[in-house]
């Protein structure tokens, strides 16, 4: 009995310290495998974006070599032959829609390239996270092969049935699953919580950008000219492009937390028309597309309360979630603690033969 306790007094410097690396490491592996979901994730849809991008920049390339052909073989022949009312509208009216094509396919191409740029640096740090996750995933598999090696060799050879270990390890076993659940839903959470942040610097970008273009078109209205017209389209095309991020990072918080997010409706940023301006710029034309305008305004607000309120409902989940993985992880710890004080009650008690001296 007296090597058996000289074994454990031996033993225990090792057990503690193995215990104190599985403790800190407790939340590697639903860590790891939550950030494996979200790299995943990313790099899907960076490939659909890679093939969108290519389709998007063929159809803007169509887009503009039609409205360029219409354009310049019209705008003489109109300047010099066509009139009257009728023929007026009629230009308008094909200008205008080749035109709108033309943007919306440019809108779409660029907002497309954006996107990738975020998805590009959130999944290089997402990858980083993963790693880091990794390391200490097998630091803490590591540590329990190493003390699950050092438990076989103190109960090596023949010893009696110990059935409340059994029961506290079955315990242990329980705790373990729940902390891991809890710590992969927070985790989720908490992912989703930084995508809406993101989100939200994205819509305040374009509320700001729909400010200036609503100034930018009273402007107009009241004789700003060429210089007017170009400040109100770059305003739009920089909101239209943040309004557009928007959308695909709260599909993608959609995709990583989907219990406690809900998806944005779809929306359209007006852009008016260039040719329209050229030939048909007056106080008429320039008030109906302030009104556009502002109801584009009126859109955009009403996404970014919904985004302030989801990323408020978010938080509020995650500090719940938050005291849940407290408890739970209070839980798993008093679980280890009392599984490791049967077993070294079991080790005083084990002496029917002395298991081979550990080698540190």
């Amino acid at each position: 009995m007296a090597d058996i306790h000289a074994h454990i007094a031996n033993f225990a410097s090792k057990n503690e310290e193995l215990l104190g690396v599985l403790e800190r490491t407790d939340y590697a592996e639903a860590a790891l495998k939550q950030q494996e979901v979200y790299v995943k994730d990313l790099e899907n849809e960076l490939t659909k974006l890679v093939q969108q991008i290519r389709t998007y920049e063929q159809k803007t390339k169509v887009e503009k070599a039609e409205f360029e052909k219409y354009r310049d073989s019209n705008i003489k022949r109109f300047a010099y032959k066509l009139g009257g009312t009728k023929g007026k509208e009629k230009f308008q009216s094909r200008s205008e829609k080749e035109e709108k094509e033309y943007y919306e396919a440019l809108e779409q191409e660029r907002g497309a390239k954006d996107r990738k740029d975020s998805l590009d640096h959130a999944l290089k740090e997402a990858v980083s996270n993963r790693d880091n996750y990794k390391q200490d995933s097998d630091t803490h598999i590591g540590a329990q092969t190493e003390l699950d090696n050092l438990y076989n060799m103190v109960f090596a050879g023949p010893t009696p049935s110990f059935p409340q270990e059994d029961q506290l390890e079955w315990q242990f076993t329980q705790a373990r699953e729940r902390y891991n659940n809890v710590e992969q839903a927070y985790r989720a959470n908490w992912q989703a919580c930084d995508i809406f942040n993101e989100a939200r610097k994205r819509i305040h970008l374009a509320t700001q950008y729909m400010d200036e273009a609503r100034s930018a078109s009273q402007w107009d209205m009241f004789g700003g000219g060429a210089m007017a017209d170009m400040a109100e389209r770059n305003a739009l095309s920089r909101a239209e492009s943040e309004a557009s991020q928007v959308q695909g990072l709260v599909s993608q918080a959609l995709r990583v937390y989907p219990d406690g997010v809900k998806d944005i409706p779809g929306f359209h940023i007006s852009h008016g028309s260039i040719m329209s301006d050229m030939m048909f710029d007056n106080i008429f034309t320039d008030m109906a597309f302030h009104d556009k305008i502002k109801a584009s305004q009126t859109r955009i607000l009403q996404v970014q309360h919904n985004v302030e309120g989801q990323f408020a409902g978010l938080n509020q989940q995650l500090a719940g979630k938050k005291a849940e993985l407290d408890a739970v992880q209070a839980e798993l710890g008093n679980a280890r603690k009392q599984l490791q004080d049967m077993r070294s009650q079991i080790f005083t008690q084990v002496g029917s033969q002395q298991p081979p001296p550990y080698q540190v």
